[in-house]
């Protein structure tokens, strides 16, 4: 797709031991190249008058292999997906890395965008640090296409979770939402105003939130948009003023992940009503509803996830009193956190344990886990 390189030219290359044929253990094999020899073929590349064609090839055989990728993100078999993703994230940063150094910022921003749900899982912040360079490019590019980047740089942002990012998604996001509002992309709007209420829960302005929630509501469907509709009623759950409207709401949302095969939404529901069920005392219900995240967790199978449902499990059997299911489930978040280098889940793990050690009595031990 790339070099239009015949099979018999590929085969006489790993003849020749100028490529390596890679077996790997959950999918095809891969012909891969020393790193001497990568840095010998890159200046051939260079020095060659098609150099610069090659590496287009090369972008745009990535590029479509995101956006074809992107709208199977969210449904059950992600885990597969996800990893033929990380075999591939060489590739995906090289045609990233081209795309900004030629200042073709259509390419860089389509890219940047249909990876989303994948910085999602694998670094928000590094989705945050390719999506503002791309948004810098000088070139112009279509409205649509830059609104939706400006939705996924808030959505990257606002997921951190920190206060440091909250006026970067805010502004990111009324950009896009204006944007979206100029060329009448209804449904856009209602995706970066939910970006939006996602940046205030992490900020704990959770009225604020529910209001721009309410909206992004709103605006899903005027543009009868099934999938901006559910994160709007997700994110409605979240924000809710009192704990009987986020529970009713979230039986909404849901029924509307379930429709749309989106395990991932299910479980992460779940588990973050569990947690506000915690906040509320109404310990019962983050007894009920934890189980239920679990379930869904494990039929996903997605390990970030599971490490996010089993620290909130942790937190709920910490709180109630059970503190040997709380060490158990905080060291299962650790080995998912520690497995897949989930940083975030890594210190929630450890901060759960000293929690732990504290309620047994172990107060050097939990000062040393909080350090």
């Amino acid at each position: 797709a790339v070099t239009g390189a015949a099979l018999e030219v590929l085969e006489a290359l790993v003849a020749k031991n100028l490529v390596v044929r890679a077996a790997t253990s959950d999918g095809p094999t891969r012909l891969v190249l020393l790193e001497t020899v990568a840095d010998f073929a890159r200046t051939r590349l260079d020095a060659r008058p098609d150099g610069d064609a090659v590496r287009r090839r090369h972008c745009d055989h990535y590029l479509a292999l995101a956006e074809r990728a992107a709208p199977e993100l969210e449904r059950s078999d992600r885990p597969a997906l996800m990893a033929a993703l990380d075999r591939e994230i060489h590739n995906l940063h090289a045609a990233l890395s081209w795309a900004l150094d030629r200042n073709a910022s259509l390419s860089a921003l389509r890219l940047a965008t249909a990876l989303l749900d994948y910085w999602d899982l694998r670094g928000r912040r590094e989705g945050a640090r390719w999506l503002r360079a791309a948004l810098a490019s000088p070139d112009d590019v279509p409205a649509s296409v830059r609104a939706a980047a400006l939705g996924a740089y808030a959505w990257c942002l606002a997921e951190s979770g920190t206060f440091d990012t909250f006026d970067a998604a805010e502004a990111a996001a009324l950009e896009s939402v204006q944007l979206a509002r100029s060329i009448g992309d209804i449904a856009q709007c209602a995706d970066s105003t939910t970006a939006l209420a996602a940046a205030l829960i992490g900020v704990d302005r959770l009225e604020d939130g529910y209001r721009h929630a309410t909206e992004a509501e709103r605006l899903a469907r005027e543009a009868h948009d099934e999938s901006m509709l559910v994160w709007a009623l997700h994110m409605r759950a979240l924000t809710a003023p009192t704990f009987g409207e986020a529970l009713a709401l979230g039986e909404q949302a849901v029924a509307a992940h379930r429709r749309l095969g989106r395990d991932r939404g299910i479980a992460w529901l779940q588990s973050s009503l569990a947690h506000r069920a915690l906040v509320e005392g109404e310990y019962v219900a983050a007894e009920r509803l934890t189980p239920e995240a679990l379930r869904s967790a494990e039929a996903l199978g997605d390990p970030f996830v599971l490490s996010f449902v089993h620290g909130n499990e942790g937190l709920v059997a910490l709180l109630t009193g059970d503190i040997g299911r709380a060490l158990q489930a905080f060291a299962r978040q650790l080995r998912y956190a520690s497995r897949y280098q989930h940083d975030a889940m890594y210190y929630e793990a450890i901060n759960g344990l000293a929690g732990v050690a504290a309620a047994r009595g172990d107060d050097a031990l939990a000062a040393r886990l909080i350090g």
